[in-house]
This record gives structure tokens, sequence and C-alpha cells, in this order.
């Protein structure tokens, strides 16, 4: 990733312990030239589990505690 082009990522790991260790290791090896969005996710919710539906509430929920 750090040889393409690409400048914003959105990162939505697990809220769990081996979830947040993922997203810390992204940021330590991905080039610090980019922007990074976090969406955490509610505590007990796997995003491979969730439906197209709860994902879409998790980002409206994330998009308004941004703005607030």
């Amino acid at each position: 990733l750090n040889k393409t082009g690409i400048r914003e990522y959105i990162l939505m790991y697990d809220n769990d312990p081996a979830g947040r260790h993922g997203a810390n290791r992204f940021k330590n090896m991905i080039r610090k030239d980019v922007f990074i969005t976090d969406i955490i996710m509610p505590v007990g919710k796997d995003c491979a589990d969730c439906t197209k539906e709860e994902i879409d509430n998790i980002l409206n929920k994330s998009i308004v505690d941004f703005w607030n």
C-alpha cells in the first residue's frame, strides 16, 4: 500500500484488543503522508457479521460524531 497513490484510508477494525492492535500496526507501517479515518465498531460487533443496514448505521453515527 505504501507504493500506491492512495492518500486516504478508512479503518473499520473490530473494537477488541486484536482489532485495536491491527489498526495500530497499520498506522505504524503505512507512510506518514496519508489521511486515516478510524470507524470504531461497537463492542461485540464484528464488521464481517453486520448487515448492510448495521454498517450504514455505524457509518452514519460516526459521521455525526465527527461533526459534533
